[in-house]
């Protein structure tokens, strides 16, 4: 064969090759493309429904009922989240090996154990009436939707070669828990982390670590951990952790420049694409609301309704108990008192794509889910009680909120509401103010619940819940202003609620600046939600004494002369390389010599600061000198500023924190060769921090700190002019990866512009750029 024939046969390969992988993806990106215009026939619907999509993809619901109104909900969100809303219910499950093989095991365990397909159920056979309707006509959306579309699905769904299921009412129940449990410490009770410093440190020095030198520890459970032993963990095998947060606020009349009460909303959850929330607008004779809802479940989650307007932050009660187990010979029963009570058993099958099915015992006790011990942490057996597993009705609170015409009213609609606890701020179209906590905590008895309690003890549990009207309120402060950063309650702390807040410095700046105006709009506090101020690293700065030499003077005279903004260059990065050198020098030498992972946070490092810790965590017990508190910020500022200098060169102003600090918006699926990359978007520098307003937070992996989490949206509006609200979302209304409304808002997301939410009909129909009309099927009864 001629050179010249190879040539042209290598050339014809590589050009089919081409044109095949060309078409595949045309194929793949022309699957499932939402539709927002034209007619659909819609089974079950009792009369016409008209769905206006605005330039993003925003759609405005107008229904003659609710039950119309949640089959279209439901529609809508598998027009453009079929995929997400598809992991999402697997994960719940223990189902998502089925799709992505042996990888997945770990989590189908984990999330198997916790049943949440078997309490979500459960929970369906006992929701009130309405709720119950809300479920049926929003599965039935969602299946009207797959039906229609035959194999025309999202290119997820191809590129996994699988068909989703009909939808269900346990499936959205079961995603309600999902939410709880990235919102709870469920996965890794804090109770463990204790009882690891319990093992490390003795019990002193844990409670020292806990903060509460009152802290019920029994001996049972100092006999365990002075007899257990875990596999040493290596330190730096370890994440290091950075803190979470969400805000909300409210301004009275007197403090707002148009005299009407205002509220304000950025929930700080995973960032991702797509993004947790689909932004609607739902109006019908009995129900009408704008915010964001989530792809999953019908009604408006986090928004306002014609006269109030509420928003959440997540409220750190202590939810969650774990209680060591003393088990009989046969592995069939657990101690109580004198006597024995059964640990019930249910035995499930995993399936696994490409592999042999697993089988998995699932086992509980009248304590709650069941785990054996666990021998690589040093874990006994137990048990662990956990407020999800208890009998709630989330959809009656969430669709009572939109109703409600005023903050008394807000209060009475949310009592169903049982996880996961949140804090509620409200205002109405009067101008009131209200705080409360929506949620229900345990009603534990006999210790305070900070570390494991022994099962087999009877004197201690929980008496179930307590109930919803136990939680304390705040109506109407004095100040004209209430706000939330997951930190302390804005009243009194009740005994039973926990103390596991997060710091005081994203709430006391929000508090020291909304304080200064009585001329606020919602431009300004859309403004406010982006401040990149930090109070921790004053409050730090502030306490670093002086006295130091060489590179630790050079870098505290950096520090000393900044303003604690934490903006893309200058002294913020200098700040955040000082805090992880101070949180490794003052905590990570006792991790590395006790063989557990790191357990420094902000809170020990504030406690340390202010003194109120020993001053022996200061020494490092690596060495043989005894190191006190001015060797140990020497050393750490030393080494940031040795290190900032190596990167970014000496003159501090033009050190590039973004380089540090960045957020990428990932796929599910974006870690495939090739096609992923084109599904994700990023990285990007950020400004802001863990501890300011715009909370952009996680953890340093290598030299870099991964933003892991962030503001999942921005909802600002006034409560009695609906017509002046704002909102803003990472990524777009599309799940799918090829539509316009994919990514579309994430420029305007990173450069915080919100955009304007329509309200009244004249001006939804100013913004409409295309309408999409429901009609109820032939022959279709609702």
């Amino acid at each position: 064969m001629s050179i010249g024939k190879l040539i042209r046969i290598v050339g014809g390969l590589i050009l089919l090759v081409l044109l095949l992988g060309a078409g595949a993806f045309l194929w793949l990106r022309g699957s499932g493309r939402p539709q927002r215009a034209g007619v659909v026939e819609l089974a079950g619907l009792g009369d016409r429904v008209l769905v206006r999509f605005d330039a993003w993809g925003v759609p405005d619901v107008e229904a003659t009922s609710e039950v119309d109104a949640w089959r279209t909900l439901g529609w809508l969100h598998a027009n453009d989240r079929l995929f997400q809303m598809e992991l999402a219910r697997r994960a719940a499950a223990g189902r998502v090996s089925e799709l992505f093989g042996k990888r997945a095991l770990g989590l189908d365990r984990r999330m198997r154990r916790l049943r949440f397909r078997r309490i979500a159920e459960a929970q369906a056979a006992r929701v009130s009436a309405p709720t119950r309707a809300a479920l049926e006509a929003y599965a039935a959306g969602v299946n009207a939707w797959l039906g229609a579309r035959g194999a025309d699905l999202p290119p997820e769904f191809r590129l996994l070669r699988f068909r989703p299921e009909p939808w269900t009412p346990a499936d959205t129940l079961s995603f309600i828990l999902m939410m709880a449990r990235n919102l709870s410490p469920i996965d890794a009770p804090p109770e463990l982390e204790r009882f690891e410093l319990l093992r490390a440190f003795g019990a002193e020095r844990a409670r020292e670590l806990d903060g509460g030198s009152g802290t019920v520890i029994f001996p049972e459970i100092e006999a365990l951990a002075r007899a257990s032993a875990p596999a040493p963990a290596p330190v730096q095998a370890r994440a290091e952790a950075s803190g979470l947060g969400s805000n909300n606020w409210a301004v009275a009349p007197e403090r707002s420049a148009a005299g009407r009460a205002l509220v304000a909303n950025d929930p700080h959850l995973g960032l991702e694409l797509p993004n947790v929330w689909y932004q609607a607008s739902i109006r019908t004779p009995t129900y009408r609301a704008t915010g964001m809802t989530l792809p999953g479940a019908p009604a408006v989650t986090l928004g306002r309704g014609p006269q109030v307007a509420w928003a959440m932050t997540n409220l750190y009660v202590d939810d969650v108990d774990v209680f060591f187990e003393r088990v009989d010979e046969s592995g069939t029963q657990v101690a109580r008192g004198d006597g024995w009570v059964p640990i019930e058993v249910e035995r499930e099958t995993i399936r696994v794509k490409d592999g042999a099915p697993v089988e998995l015992e699932v086992k509980r006790t009248d304590r709650g889910i069941f785990l054996d011990a666990d021998a690589e942490p040093g874990v006994p057996p137990r048990s662990v009680a956990w407020t999800a597993l208890e009998p709630a009705d989330q959809l009656e609170a969430m669709i009572g909120l939109a109703r409600a015409g005023s903050v008394e009213e807000a209060r009475s609609a949310i009592g169903a509401w049982v996880f996961p606890a949140q804090n509620l701020v409200a205002a109405d179209s009067a101008g009131r103010l209200l705080w409360t906590p929506i949620g229900r905590a345990p009603a534990r008895f006999g210790w305070d619940g900070r570390f494991p309690a022994p099962g087999w003890r009877t004197e201690v549990g929980w008496e179930g819940l307590l109930p919803a009207d136990a939680n304390p309120a705040l109506v109407d402060p004095q100040e004209g202003l209430v706000a939330t950063a997951n930190s302390f309650l804005p009243v009194p702390t009740p005994d039973w609620f926990g103390q596991d807040f997060d710091t005081p410095f994203r709430l006391d700046r929000i508090r020291e600046v909304l304080a200064k105006r009585a001329d606020w709009s919602v431009e300004a506090l859309v403004e406010l939600q982006g401040d990149v101020v930090s109070a921790w690293a004053r409050f730090v700065v502030a306490r670093l004494g002086d006295g130091f030499e060489g590179d630790a003077a050079s870098a505290a005279a950096a520090l000393g002369g900044w303003d604690g903004a934490m903006a893309l260059e200058g002294p913020s990065a200098l700040f955040a390389l000082f805090e992880r050198a101070v949180q490794r020098a003052a905590f990570e030498d006792e991790a590395e010599a006790a063989g557990i992972g790191r357990f420094g946070t902000r809170w020990r490092l504030l406690r340390l600061l202010e003194g109120e810790m020993s001053e022996a965590w200061w020494d490092d017990v690596r060495t043989p000198a005894t190191e006190g508190r001015r060797e140990i910020l020497g050393r750490a500022l030393a080494e940031a500023w040795r290190e900032g200098v190596a990167r970014f060169g000496s003159d501090v102003a033009r050190w590039d924190y973004g380089a540090l600090h960045r957020v990428s918006f990932d796929h599910a699926l974006g870690g495939l060769p090739l096609l992923g990359p084109r599904l994700n978007r990023g990285p990007f520098p950020v400004p802001g921090s863990a501890t300011t307003i715009l909370a952009f937070g996680g953890p340093w992996r290598g030299e870099h700190q991964e933003v892991t989490y962030g503001p999942s949206m921005r909802f600002v509006t006034d409560a009695a002019h609906p017509e002046a609200t704002l909102a803003l979302m990472p990524g777009g209304q599309s799940g799918h990866p090829w539509d316009p409304h994919y990514a579309d808002q994430l420029d305007a997301y990173l450069a915080n512009r919100p955009r304007t939410v329509p309200w009244d009909d004249r001006a939804i129909e100013a913004a409409a750029v295309t309408r999409l009309e429901l009609r109820p099927a032939p022959d279709s009864a609702p």
